[in-house]
């Protein structure tokens, strides 16, 4: 089990990071999540899969493949579990105003900070001119 500090550290960060990771992977997809088939069928009828196979592809990946890969983007950003999902790590620690402040405030080890400055501070002599 990692120490308090790492555990809380980690927590409060999480409310932060998750949904800039989320925004990075938004920016990489665009709009491509947007023009996904709505089913499976698409990929299979023969009404559609000549379409899908031409224009839902890219330079040196199958339509199959990259449709498997925006659906599962799409997963991650804007299905109704993203949504869920999103909202669980923005707050399965608590507020994120009381994990970043109660829990650092707690666990931050000020006596190993005030201790490091008080041994710089004494480590050097200022000399009178």
């Amino acid at each position: 089990m990692p120490g308090k500090r790492a555990l809380y550290g980690s927590m409060g960060l999480q409310s932060e990071i998750y949904p800039r990771v989320l925004a990075i992977l938004r920016d990489l997809v665009g709009g491509g999540v947007l023009q996904l088939p709505s089913s499976v069928r698409d990929l299979t009828s023969p009404v559609t899969a000549a379409d899908i196979e031409h224009y839902v592809q890219s330079p040196g990946v199958a339509s199959e493949e990259r449709v498997k890969l925006f659906k599962l983007a799409w997963d991650i950003v804007g299905s109704e579990f993203a949504g869920r999902h999103q909202q669980y790590e923005m707050f399965y620690a608590g507020a994120p105003f009381v994990v970043k402040g109660v829990y650092s405030y707690r666990n931050y080890g000020y006596e190993q900070a005030l201790e490091d400055v008080e041994q710089f501070l004494g480590s050097y002599k200022i000399e009178a001119v």
